[in-house]
């Protein structure tokens, strides 16, 4: 009789089981078409993100390149004495 009970309860709880299961899985399918529109609205917000660093990243390498051309118009020979120093130390490096 015991185990007849048993049986019958471990029967109620894989049919609760079961239930629960196809609830879950109705819904995670349910997630699906949600996250799909999260993942792409992360994506756009990422690549627009991105987009935006290399503008100001290309915005500020331009300023330094004007920067660096205005030093070498106004000052020529100072400029051409760094370059040689610049030059000089580098060789020194790269010979040891």
């Amino acid at each position: 009789m015991a185990d007849q009970a048993k049986n019958a309860q471990d029967k109620d709880d894989i049919a609760t089981l079961r239930e629960e299961l196809a609830a879950l899985r109705s819904v995670i399918d349910g997630l699906g078409p949600s996250a799909k529109a999260g993942a792409r609205v992360a994506r756009d917000a990422a690549s627009h993100a991105a987009d935006s660093a290399q503008a100001r990243a290309r915005e500020y390498g331009e300023a330094a390149a004007a920067t660096v051309r205005d030093s070498v118009h106004t000052h020529p020979l100072v400029s051409l004495g760094v370059a040689f120093i610049a030059g000089a130390l580098t060789a020194l490096l790269l010979r040891r």
